[in-house]
């Protein structure tokens, strides 16, 4: 029989003083007390046990309320959500903006990107959105340790375990902030240990290369003589060994950035991974084959331009994929092997290391120097750039004759 607002004030304590209750119908009930309180209750069975959850006093929660609560309850339950659970969740959700988490890991944030690369800023906050995005949604004070244990076990589980060591690594430094700027006084990570969640996380693997000058010269003829493929991705692969960029880079290469005037590339810092502007001297060869490629490519702003879109670069996976076609294995080469072809080359023939370096975007010097040695040693790495051209045709013309003799032999 459901209750009614005369049948709740009609109500009154047992004589015996034993607390009562009168059900409302759906599991919800008033809890009469011996003092005459009557209290809402909703009970439900979560997990294999009953619960009693508090849905407020009477008359201050009157009949219709309750019944709503209690409705709202049932819909999380249909959801597999413990309203009571849930109901803590909230509580826990910050009420003020200065110490919620998620607004204090965007100071940090707003803090120290202007030292970081565009793709690095987009990665941090991605995280934020997506793997932290439970306890940005809290008050910092109420971030435990079992948040944390949460967090490396979903990582675990999405079997993206190489994940949690820079993510953590980014968690302790916004818990540094908060501490030094008196937002806490504690962090969850004192002490933490992530390999005891997963194991030993084994050391990411070297970008497969190859070194040998023979093997080298044979994938550059490759390279050339191949047709397959859109015009974009030949032209792509056919540059990336000459300029020591990373494939992001090349594929997100910009005309603006080509300055065939002064014949170099120049990538602004918000566009390289240490977020210094980079300057590319253009080989006699490259700079011939930007012209050509200009006169395809011009109707977009970038310099490889998708098929579907001119308005964006070709696939991040275009280049690796025409050295798939080409017959070499991931084990063989990757696109961001030539790096390290190039390192290794010229360090054997003796190159100063530091042009070399520099050349590959390394972090060369001092945070003084750094800020203004995009151009150092231009007139030294022009020249480098231009005998490795050079070294890179030879190969190709030796494996050309070496094939030729083969096959005549």
């Amino acid at each position: 029989m459901k209750l009614n607002n005369e049948k709740i004030k009609a109500l009154k304590p047992k004589e015996n003083g034993k607390n009562f209750k009168k059900y409302d119908g759906n599991n919800l009930f008033l809890l009469v007390t011996s003092h005459g309180s009557k209290l809402w209750r909703f009970k439900y069975k979560f997990g294999g046990k009953y619960k009693e959850m508090a849905l407020g006093k009477y008359p201050t929660i009157p009949l219709k309320l309750a019944r709503t609560k209690a409705d709202k309850a049932r819909q999380l339950l249909s959801d597999s959500i413990d309203p009571m659970a849930q109901r803590k969740l909230l509580k826990l959700q910050s009420t003020c903006k200065d110490l919620n988490f998620g607004e204090i890991a965007l100071q940090w944030f707003e803090l120290n990107k202007k030292e970081w690369s565009n793709a690095y800023q987009e990665k941090l906050l991605r995280w934020l959105k997506s793997d932290l995005k439970g306890i940005c949604e809290l008050q910092i004070d109420h971030i435990t340790k079992n948040h944390i244990i949460n967090i490396v076990d979903s990582l675990v589980e999405a079997n993206t375990v190489k994940k949690v060591p820079p993510l953590l690594s980014m968690l302790n430094r916004i818990f540094r902030y908060a501490i030094t700027k008196d937002l806490t006084n504690n962090s969850p990570l004192t002490n933490f240990d992530y390999i005891a969640l997963t194991g030993k996380i084994s050391a990411p693997k070297n970008h497969a290369a190859i070194t040998n000058s023979k093997e080298m010269g044979q994938l550059i003829l490759t390279i050339e003589n191949n047709n397959s493929g859109s015009y974009c991705s030949q032209e792509a692969l056919k540059l990336l060994p000459h300029l020591f960029l990373r494939p992001s880079e090349l594929r997100c290469l910009r005309w603006e950035h080509v300055d065939f005037e002064n014949k170099y590339i120049k990538i602004p810092g918000e566009l390289m991974k240490a977020g210094k502007t980079h300057i590319v001297p253009l080989s006699v060869q490259t700079l011939s084959k930007f012209r050509d490629i200009y006169k395809y490519t011009n109707y977009s702003k970038y310099v490889f331009p998708s098929e579907m879109s001119s308005s964006k670069p070709f696939s991040k996976n275009v280049l690796n994929n025409r050295l798939r076609a080409l017959g070499y294995s991931a084990n063989d080469i990757v696109s961001h092997g030539f790096r390290g072809t190039a390192s290794t080359l010229l360090n054997e023939q003796e190159e100063n290391y530091q042009h070399i370096e520099m050349q590959l975007a390394h972090k060369v010097g001092n945070s003084t120097a750094l800020a203004y040695n995009h151009a150092e040693y231009l007139t030294q790495r022009r020249a480098m750039m231009q005998r490795w051209s050079n070294y890179l045709n030879k190969l190709c013309s030796d494996a050309e004759l070496c094939n030729a003799i083969e096959q005549s032999g």
